[in-house]
């Protein structure tokens, strides 16, 4: 490997072996996707070029110089840093304990789940789902631990559209507590929502450094959010555009919009402004509560791939499924379409129907799978153009059985 600091004893000879190793290899390091479970880190890597796109999954919280920031997903696409964490904390604006720099270390400023309005426990979660498919690429990471609750896990499926075009599905259970909030953020940006009529309501408290909170109680699930990011450091190319988009399919949650306090550039840097914000939250008298957030995050430039997004309440033997498992329609611009499942594997509630009780079905696409996460993929004129799966043994559509990762 190479030598760990300035005094290594053969410098020159380090030289010959970089060389060495980029003549072979090249000057770029493959695009694959990688789960480096020791560090708790998933990358989902797809696309070549201008056009890679890295979704990726932290699943440990605290250690030296961490955050509280278990689950907490971010994106890189169209060349620029879609979902960032918001970096080292800001200690010039009086030192370690103040309030901003608390801010940057919290569970709330980051893309994930808060219950309770407490921070995470520091913990560090396990894999329980790894897939790197040619089409489908997915994570599922879960530490119960980090909420003294009985599920936190979160599901990341990278879907490719095509070599320039990406989606992901998101998948967050949570069980535990009795308020769940889920945070998401992009960078500097405008925000446009459709299918919410928004409010001016009361800021979320609990020391966040958040303001301008407009809320929808009850929205209809389908409803998006789309960030027009803003160029700030001048990375992209004249006229580009970048957008992040997100659909939520959450049952029986609010929804609010917000402004989250952060420094441009780094800790030596005293230029505050505020950035765009969403929380989706639950909430029950008693606890456990137990949500299931679904989402769709796509990052697009022109114009987006997706047409519409639709949930589905899979069935076992004619019965409808609990909430905690999701089936997706996915409407695609070109006339494709997709079904996306991922089921509820954990159930620590022991709620019936299960994935344990039989093979599970989705009437509308006449599929059946015992898959803990499945994708199928359409062609404009309604036949099968690709199958993937985990775990399992099968993906039956309209009584065609499919093979993993295949294209008929």
């Amino acid at each position: 490997g190479l030598p760990h600091d300035v005094f290594a004893a053969d410098p020159a000879g380090s030289r010959i072996r970089v060389s060495r190793v980029i003549a072979a290899h090249g000057d770029t390091p493959p695009h694959e996707s990688v789960n480096k479970q020791q560090w708790r880190i998933a990358l989902l890597k797809s696309g070549a070029g201008a056009d890679c796109r890295v979704a990726w999954l932290n699943y440990e919280a605290g250690g030296g110089h961490g955050h509280l920031d278990g689950m907490n997903l971010g994106l890189f696409a169209l060349e620029l840093d879609l979902m960032p964490d918001f970096g080292y904390p800001p200690v010039q604006f009086g030192g370690w304990d103040s309030p901003r720099s608390r801010w940057y270390q919290m569970t709330a400023a980051h893309n994930t789940v808060v219950v309770d309005g407490r921070n995470q426990a520091a913990a560090a979660g396990t894999t329980t789902l790894w897939k790197d498919g040619p089409v489908l690429k997915a994570i599922r990471a879960s530490c119960p631990a980090m909420i003294g609750g009985q599920q936190y896990e979160r599901t990341v499926a990278s879907v490719d559209v095509g070599p320039d075009s990406v989606y992901l599905l998101d998948v967050f259970r949570v069980v535990g507590g009795r308020d769940h909030a889920k945070f998401m953020h992009s960078h500097f940006a405008t925000l446009r929502t459709e299918g919410l009529t928004l409010e001016p309501g009361p800021d979320y408290g609990h020391a966040t450094q958040m303001r301008d909170f407009r809320y929808d109680p009850a929205p209809t699930p389908g409803w998006n959010a789309t960030w027009d990011v803003l160029d700030r450091y001048g990375n992209l190319a004249d006229g580009a555009k970048v957008h992040l988009r997100y659909t939520d399919l959450t049952a029986d949650a609010s929804v609010a919009t917000a402004q989250a306090w952060v420094i441009q550039g780094s800790y030596g840097s005293s230029q505050e402004t505020w950035i765009p914000r969403i929380m989706v939250r639950r909430t029950a008298d008693q606890a456990p509560l137990a949500s299931c957030f679904v989402g769709i995050i796509e990052p697009y430039s022109n114009q987006s791939a997706i047409q519409a997004v639709k949930r589905w309440i899979p069935t076992v033997d004619g019965r409808a499924m609990p909430d905690g498992n999701v089936a997706l329609r996915v409407d695609l611009a070109d006339g494709r379409t997709d079904l996306v499942v991922a089921l509820d594997t954990e159930n620590p509630l022991k709620l019936r129907p299960s994935l344990a009780d039989g093979p599970v079905h989705v009437p509308v696409w006449e599929l059946v799978t015992d898959a803990e996460l499945c994708l199928v993929r359409k062609d404009a004129k309604g036949q099968v153009e690709h199958v993937a799966q985990y775990g399992g043994t099968f993906v039956e559509v309209q009584g065609t059985r499919f093979a993993n990762d295949q294209w008929p």
